[in-house]
């Protein structure tokens, strides 16, 4: 059991920490692609601001929740505080280099994303096994140790992870709350599911389960309180959200913004539209299609079965609105409830062992195990190669080109590597202040770059440029990791990372990451 326990660590650490640097060259910003993942950039520079002026203010991060402001901040204030206590270099000037080029925060962030996807693998091992034994611990911890949704968003330095960690510790205790309501159980379940909503708002709907809780408790005549529940809810909270005390208007503010901004429409198209998206990507995709089926079984068993398999069954049914509470639906608002419904699976798993054999339960395992073990080490592996737009930036370095040189066509694939190394002509016109660059013939930039993953590239101001391709540019290069440009479109929809150029369903559908770049060189004299 000890081996098989180390096994299941081992491949859950292997999977998350190969190829975390993806991306990143802590030296040089030319070589990075800092716009990988969706909120990745923008929280590691709010951090950095932070603490570069000493604020307990989170900005930004008042859009998902302040919590992970502290963690953040408290992680990459123990990585970078002995560099300025033993070395040369000021506060101000460590923490202002990170604002402009913050790879070594979003490493770091990385790192606490991986560590908390780890812990979650632990966390699910003793949630399972309080229901089934230690065998059914080590089955959930296998098949979390792989699925692919968890594996891909620990790889990434935002706080879905640390959220779907503290989900699964507040239901286990939940769990064990209900069995024995004490006192300090009740304050202790409490912080831990205030921390999960200062994380990320969508921790709001633990209030269910915490409820479900306490009324198993006092059903069977334990006397829980629920109060305290509530008032630990509301220090836990408050304790990763000081921003309450601070500026409470700033916070309601963000809170009213992001509800008009980003709810999803009421009608009941648009739920079910995001409901049927989660289904597909977040849970048969995400978890893999062999342990869902295992576990719709094992939550049909687990209501029929009463006691805590059916707390925990309710428990994450009362979670699902995350999946559609929103007009946009990534594959990481779904984190938890994907995460949760391993624990089912393991359990019909663990029938299959102890009622029919061992052969056949190891056969179900393998098969469970397949889908996402697959798509996880394609996506680690695929990760791991250069991308497109690096070797793209690499190029124009070499050629010596400034950046008043290339016009750039696109939108999402173009590199944003800081300083930018060319004009992007999109933004130039209807975003940076609206100045459109100087027209191409007057300009005679050196090159041109074009996004082939940008749709509706001529509305971006390529049909300027078209015209001169054949006559006064010749293509020079053309980068595209893609095994059939045309099968696979880019930027994939699924899992709501627009510029992360790695195809969610089939990450092996590509040799290496990054959007189809085409580069040409002016070849004409006058």
């Amino acid at each position: 059991m000890r081996a098989a326990l180390l096994a299941v660590l081992a491949t859950a650490a292997l999977l998350r920490l190969w190829s975390l640097g993806f991306g990143l060259d802590l030296e040089d910003p030319a070589r990075s692609v800092l716009n990988n993942e969706v909120d990745e950039h923008g929280m590691a520079t709010q951090v950095a601001t932070g603490l570069r002026t000493g604020s307990l203010h989170p900005g930004e991060f008042l859009h998902r929740g302040p919590g992970g402001y502290l963690v953040f901040g408290v992680a990459d204030l123990a990585a970078l505080a002995p560099r300025v206590v033993f070395g040369e270099d000021s506060w101000d000037a460590t923490f202002a280099a990170q604002e402009v080029f913050p790879a070594e925060l979003q490493l770091i962030h990385r790192g606490v994303s991986a560590v908390a996807g780890l812990l979650t693998v632990l966390a699910i091992m003793a949630l399972t096994g309080r229901l089934a034994g230690r065998r059914a611990g080590l089955i959930a911890g296998a098949l979390l140790a792989v699925a692919y949704v968890h594996v891909r968003q620990s790889h990434y330095g935002t706080v879905d992870t640390l959220w779907a960690l503290l989900v699964v510790i507040t239901l286990e205790r939940s769990l064990a709350w209900s069995e024995r309501p004490t006192a300090t159980g009740a304050v202790l379940l409490g912080l831990l599911g205030g921390a999960a909503a200062a994380v990320k708002y969508f921790g709001v709907l633990l209030g269910g389960p915490l409820v479900l809780a306490w009324w198993r408790a006092r059903r069977a005549g334990r006397q829980g309180r629920l109060g305290l529940v509530l008032l630990g809810t509301l220090g836990g909270f408050v304790l990763l959200s000081p921003i309450v005390v601070l500026s409470p208007g700033d916070l309601i503010d963000k809170l009213l913004w992001s509800t008009a901004t980003y709810a999803s429409e009421p009608a009941a198209a648009a739920l079910l539209g995001s409901l049927a998206h989660h289904l597909q990507f977040t849970l048969w995709i995400g978890v893999g299609e062999p342990v869902v089926v295992l576990a719709l079984v094992g939550l049909a068993l687990a209501l029929r079965t009463g006691g805590e398999p059916r707390q925990l069954a309710v428990s994450v049914l009362l979670l699902t609105p995350s999946l559609f509470l929103t007009s946009h639906h990534p594959v990481r608002f779904g984190l938890p409830v994907a995460v949760l419904l391993v624990p089912f699976a393991a359990v019909v798993v663990e029938r299959v062992f102890e009622h029919v054999g061992r052969t056949a339960g190891l056969l179900l395992l393998i098969v469970a195990l397949a889908p996402s073990a697959a798509r996880s080490v394609a996506f680690d592996g695929l990760i791991a190669e250069t991308d497109t737009r690096v070797e793209l930036v690499q190029l124009l370095h070499d050629a010596g080109a400034r950046a008043e040189d290339v016009y750039a066509f696109g939108v999402y694939g173009l590199p944003r590597s800081a300083p930018k190394p060319y004009v992007d002509v999109y933004r130039a016109s209807h975003r940076e202040g609206g100045r459109p660059p100087a027209p191409i013939p007057e300009a005679r930039p050196r090159f041109l770059l074009r996004d082939l993953t940008a749709d509706g590239v001529s509305s971006l101001g390529w049909d300027a440029a078209a015209p001169l391709v054949g006559t006064r540019y010749r293509e020079i290069a053309r980068l595209d990791g893609r095994v059939d440009p045309e099968g696979v479109p880019m930027p994939d929809p699924a899992a709501g990372t627009p510029s992360h150029f790695v195809p969610y369903a089939e990450p092996w559908a590509m040799r290496r990451p990054g959007p189809g770049l085409v580069l040409y060189e002016r070849i004409d004299d006058g």
